[in-house]
């Protein structure tokens, strides 16, 4: 994943690397510490040992007429029969997510793969136009620790020309390594484009360029939260998205602001869920009550893998309790059995003081928080860790007959103040626990920050912050990062990084 997510080589493998030497490594510009990468200048037909053969199968074309794109895979030992079974029409696309990043482009015209009268050597806008965006992916499991992902997929970067890039990702959970390797193809379709060989270059550049955007959007987008969790994730937004109010209750703290408590249900299974309605103001109040950034903070948190800020989704034009909202809000869930966090004993939360508290400020941080007082601090039931409960009577979150149950866990809450132009929030500042200025930092949180991106920061906060806002946000991160990459090589990674 994190090959995906950094920089771009014509080979490279990432592997654990041992504490000893991290602080050396880290004076030679890795990445990431802890990781270590090697990009040997190679020609694309060699391949890892482990994956002997894929890579010159993996462009191999199908001859029929009903198949004009596919390819064909194969791992150690593959029989020609089994080579048979496993050819896959471009056609036939999976649902899953390409893995391609890494890269090593081909712009030759005359490439071997795309022969005489195949389609993609015709000039035919319709039949062009049917076999863009094709593609498919296959898994191969060659032995209990060694996965392969292959992948292959066309677009066009330009009338006239299509560009196809293969590509092979191989995990080796044994030496915890992962080799990605790609290779582009541009081939001129129409004899009206005159293009240089610089130019040619170019464009399979821009595929691998499009190709790997995606597939970091992707990832980011995924996170790391188990398959139970995305799902639970998925219901929940859904409800706080369309789920019908059956009921809401008004509230209004000592600024003013009003909000309900509502209870939203999906009319065609009976299930139901309790949430939060913050009603959007004119002008946000100066800032101070700009609710969109309760959503932007429920999106950077997932990408960060935090998942302790409860789920929100902005609605429209909506009525609430008789009256009617035209800018809308956000419906945020409703943590059940909520306290407040600092009533608790740091050893009974779900997860380590000082990881908790390093995500808290470094969330802050990327968002200029600055009302984060211990009543933003809760221990509440969990919206997506727990499970349904059996309830002999009325209707429950999972149905009839069931109820939800949340294991009980600090969540962060109220972040409307967030992206406000006069704040100021840094690692310097102290906290509401008093643990002092934040030195420390999780190592999913410091991996994952990483990762963020202006495309996939622009498609999670979509209409909620600007681009401009989201260019700052990145510049905090990389201040960030430089602060604890430095600070891992003064003291090494242990005195640094915790562990979640």
């Amino acid at each position: 994943m994190l090959a995906k997510a950094l920089g771009f080589r014509h080979y490279l493998t990432w592997s654990n690397h041992p504490p000893k030497g991290r602080q050396s490594l880290s004076r030679r510009g890795l990445s990431h510490p802890a990781l270590v990468s090697a990009a040997p200048v190679v020609d694309i037909g060699s391949v890892p040992t482990t994956a002997d053969g894929l890579m010159q199968h993996l462009h191999e074309r199908c001859t029929s007429a009903d198949q004009p794109f596919c390819w064909r895979t194969t791992g150690p030992g593959t029989s020609a029969d089994e080579l048979q079974a496993r050819t896959v029409s471009l056609n036939e696309r999976t649902d899953s997510p390409a893995l391609s990043t890494d890269f090593q482009p081909a712009s030759k015209t005359g490439s071997p793969q795309y022969r005489s009268g195949e389609a993609f050597g015709s000039s035919d806008p319709l039949r062009l136009q049917t076999s863009l965006r094709s593609g498919a992916e296959e898994q191969l499991l060659l032995d209990g620790n060694l996965l392969l992902e292959v992948d292959e997929h066309c677009a066009q970067t330009h009338p006239g020309s299509v560009c196809c890039t293969s590509t092979a990702v191989e995990k080796d959970a044994t030496h915890n390594s992962c080799v990605v390797t790609l290779k582009t193809t541009v081939k001129v379709t129409d004899s009206r484009l005159q293009v240089a060989p610089a130019e040619l270059e170019e464009l399979a550049w821009l595929a691998v360029r499009d190709t790997a955007t995606e597939a970091v959007l992707v990832l980011n987008r995924q996170g790391n939260l188990s398959a139970g969790r995305q799902e639970r994730h998925r219901f929940v937004c859904n409800m706080l998205r369309n789920g019908t109010i059956r009921d809401a209750k008004r509230m209004e703290n000592g600024f003013g602001h009003v909000s309900y408590i509502v209870t939203l249900e999906d009319k065609s299974t009976g299930k139901r869920i309790r949430a939060a309605f913050k009603p959007r103001v004119e002008g946000d109040c100066e800032g101070w009550h700009r609710v969109p950034i309760e959503v932007a903070a429920y999106q950077l948190n997932l990408m960060l893998g935090m998942d302790v800020v409860p789920p929100a989704v902005m609605r429209g034009d909506c009525d609430v309790d008789w009256t009617r909202y035209p800018q809308g809000g956000a419906f945020i869930y409703w943590c059940a059995g909520a306290r407040q966090l600092n009533t608790v004993s740091m050893s009974d939360w779900s997860v380590p003081g000082p990881v908790l508290l390093s995500d808290t400020r470094i969330l802050d941080v990327l968002i200029q928080n600055s009302d984060r007082h211990a009543g933003h601090f809760l221990y509440a039931e969990h919206w997506a860790d727990g499970d349904y409960a059996p309830q002999p009577h009325g209707r429950g979150s999972g149905g009839s007959g069931s109820i939800w149950r949340g294991r009980m866990s600090p969540v962060l809450i109220d972040h409307a103040a967030g992206f406000r132009q006069d704040a100021f929030v840094c690692l310097d500042h102290e906290n509401a626990f008093l643990t002092g200025p934040t030195r420390r930092i999780s190592a999913r949180t410091y991996l994952r920050l990483r990762f963020l991106d202006a495309p996939s920061l622009r498609s999670a906060l979509h209409g909620i912050v600007t681009d401009e806002e989201i260019a700052a946000l990145l510049s905090r991160r990389d201040a960030m990062l430089s602060f604890f990459d430095g600070l891992v090589a003064e003291q090494g990674y242990e005195n640094v990084v915790l562990e979640s």
